[in-house]
């Protein structure tokens, strides 16, 4: 590729997501792929900024711009829709998308794995998805399933009498249950709420302790 990407020239890179093409833009602006089964280079576009994967694994976009007769300047983006496939049959659509800002790329020397599974036993996995319900544990207290479809368990080591708070991101209360059960079960899912992350907030009325804990709740 060495008369192909400059040293020192703004260039970037990024690999398909079945890893069998390569995207690069040229020091000229134009963008490439390499076939790396076949050793195939095609010319895919003229112009073009960093070639970027998509955090969901499906596209690859490229910052451009459109130039009209009277110098005005449109900042767009450009998308490779299959980048799997080889050559022009990777469906390239220039100007797919208009935006305010300039869209600027740059690619990782090492690409991001988009494939990581879960990491077992962590809340605190970013790759959080409705099959993994992990029980959160402190303090002799359990909160699970989380994330949930509004219905989850709190369970306690010992029974006291404890004052159970919820709160949406924006700090109001949703919900207060009062309660001295072992095990206690809490839906969400009869409030008139939307989905996301809510504050769970515990008060043992005899103790004064306080136990904080997240929950996800997935509709």
């Amino acid at each position: 590729l060495s008369d192909s990407i400059v040293v020192g020239d703004w260039n970037a890179c990024n690999i398909s997501p079945d890893g069998s093409k390569f995207y690069f833009r040229r020091s000229n602006g134009g963008i490439l792929q390499y076939d790396l089964a076949t050793s195939v280079y095609t010319d895919i576009a003229k112009t073009g900024s960093a070639p970027q994967l998509t955090p969901n694994y499906k596209n690859i976009l490229l910052g451009s711009r459109i130039i009209t007769e009277n110098d005005s300047i449109y900042q767009t983006l450009s998308t490779i829709y299959e980048p799997n496939k080889a050559g022009l049959e990777c469906n390239f659509v220039i100007h797919s998308d208009t935006v305010i800002n300039i869209p600027n790329f740059i690619s990782p020397s090492c690409f991001a794995n988009f494939r990581l599974g879960k990491l077992e036993g962590s809340g605190c996995d970013t790759i959080v998805s409705s099959v993994w319900q992990p029980t959160l544990q402190q303090n002799g207290m359990k909160v699970y399933p989380n994330p949930n479809n509004g219905q989850f368990t709190i369970e306690f080591d010992l029974g006291s009498m404890r004052t159970i708070y919820i709160y949406n991101i924006l700090g109001q209360r949703i919900l207060s249950v009062r309660s001295n059960e072992v095990r206690l079960n809490i839906d969400l899912s009869s409030i008139n709420i939307s989905s996301g992350l809510f504050l769970l907030e515990v008060i043992n009325e005899k103790s004064n302790e306080v136990f904080k804990s997240k929950i996800i709740y997935e509709k």
